[in-house]
């Protein structure tokens, strides 16, 4: 089913003819005036597909596990008509309902939320998944996959802020983090370095490893870009970094150890 007679709507109930064997649409108006423009109106009115359900509105959404039964409300006589469907899509129009974060988050003229590949925002920790988004395709299939990049860098970020908080800051002792990145192998010969200098101090000095291969989040929060890093920190901060030259005598000299 598809809820609305809008240009999305119908642009959407019509992509779906091409899987399903019938797309119910409930239209709020009377039989044969539609939001859409008229070409699409006339294309959707002759596929023989499209099956519109006239002055209605969605009363409830039903189911158990899942959803089985739209009930609809007819509009004139106030009667509850329940469809059985296999899923429901509401298009209403594609103005993005995001006034609530204008002046919070980056947005263009439109309203679409702005972000980059992985769904980040301009505010640190905050995503965006969907159509509300300002992309070239809004679709489900597209949908789904923003929701799982957003999902997977919320928990990111997460576990990022915890291991943040509590290892690198670790305001008991000073830290030596280590960023590098496990596909380059360069970094990679560093590690037995990083190994024997916490094997020797790392009772005083606590020393992190963090691979910025699929996310650079840690990195960011300390103000470095480059890999191979060590980076010392003392009373919550930066006190000193070396991206170059990373021995035990570069490290012990960092560190003042």
């Amino acid at each position: 089913m598809v809820i609305g007679s809008g240009d999305a709507a119908i642009e959407e109930g019509m992509f779906l003819t091409k899987f399903a064997d019938r797309v119910i649409v409930s239209v709020m108006h009377d039989p044969g005036k539609m939001d859409c423009n008229e070409i699409a109106k006339a294309q959707a009115l002759e596929n023989p597909k499209m099956e519109f359900i006239w002055n209605t509105v969605v009363d409830s959404f039903e189911g158990d596990e899942r959803l089985d039964t739209v009930v609809l409300k007819q509009l004139k006589s106030g009667e509850r008509i329940p469809v059985r469907v296999d899923s429901c899509f509401l298009f209403i129009g594609y103005l993005p309902n995001t006034e609530l974060f204008r002046g919070l988050l980056d947005m263009n003229r439109a309203g679409y939320l702005l972000t980059n590949e992985k769904m980040e925002t301009n505010l640190q920790g905050v995503f965006a998944a969907g159509d509300v988004r300002d992309k070239f395709l809004k679709q489900v299939a597209t949908a789904v996959g923003d929701g799982a990049i957003a999902g997977y860098g919320a928990e990111k970020y997460l576990a990022e802020s915890e291991l943040f908080e509590h290892q690198i800051l670790n305001h008991g002792k000073p830290s030596l983090v280590y960023l590098y990145s496990a596909t380059d192998s360069c970094c990679r010969e560093l590690l037995p370095i990083m190994d024997a200098f916490e094997q020797t101090h790392g009772e005083n000095i606590r020393v992190t490893r963090v691979d910025i291969y699929k996310s650079d989040g840690i990195a960011r929060r300390l103000g470095l870009s480059t890999v191979p890093c060590a980076a010392y920190i003392k009373a919550g901060r930066v006190a000193a970094s070396i991206d170059c030259g990373i021995t035990p005598e570069a490290l012990a000299a960092l560190t003042g150890a």
